[in-house]
């Protein structure tokens, strides 16, 4: 892992916040298409008040970072 990018992706606090909500899925997005064993949408993460489209930056930025993985259902 690169641990600038890893310090990089958690210097911000809806990053940080994010990964908060994916530590307890259930809790927080209970109410999906689907199970959330099956991931989360990423739609679900607009309850911080972002764009969906900043969501995915938020997403990916702590993807390539190694802390999260994303992938498309549908």
């Amino acid at each position: 892992m690169d641990e600038l990018k890893i310090v990089k992706a958690l210097a911000h606090p809806v990053r940080m916040d994010i990964l908060k909500w994916l530590k307890e899925p259930e809790k927080h997005f209970g109410i999906q298409e689907h199970p959330v064993g099956m991931g989360v949408c990423a739609n679900q993460f607009q309850r911080c008040g972002l764009a969906q489209s900043t969501v995915s930056g938020h997403l990916a930025t702590l993807s390539r970072a190694g802390l999260v993985t994303t992938r498309r259902i549908g």
